[in-house]
């Protein structure tokens, strides 16, 4: 199940505790400046994100954020914490979408590429 919100003139969105039969969530909103998702997330939920004048995203949950976007290319701070992140390659993956981030890039998640290459490197 989806769900897709066009919100043509909202500069500031807050995702909060979304969880249940939603399994994809098509954001369009041009000029969003600052968008927020945190709360407990059921594993598998999709963001796809279209906001090109988008300079903030805040993320806490509890699996990876699965993003699917065009680009942010105004996206100048990304601060994202993960509780139970699995998958080096879906952070890696993250790390692409954000590619544009022009200061800040905070990701607790970035320790997770460490531990797991250590993983795999010791087997």
């Amino acid at each position: 199940m989806g769900l897709s919100i066009c919100l043509p003139l909202l500069s500031n969105l807050t995702l909060e505790g979304v969880c249940g039969n939603v399994e994809v969530f098509n954001i369009v909103a041009p000029q969003l400046k600052n968008l927020t998702i945190r709360g407990s997330f059921a594993s598998g939920h999709e963001y796809l994100i279209s906001a090109p004048d988008l300079v903030y995203l805040l993320y806490r949950g509890y699996d990876l954020l699965q993003l699917y976007t065009d680009g942010f290319p105004s996206l100048e701070k990304v601060d994202i914490s993960v509780f139970r992140p699995k998958d080096a390659h879906q952070v890696l993956y993250l790390l692409r979408q954000l590619h544009n981030v022009k200061s800040t890039l905070n990701l607790e998640i970035v320790e997770v590429i460490g531990s797991v290459y250590l993983m795999y490197s010791s087997l």
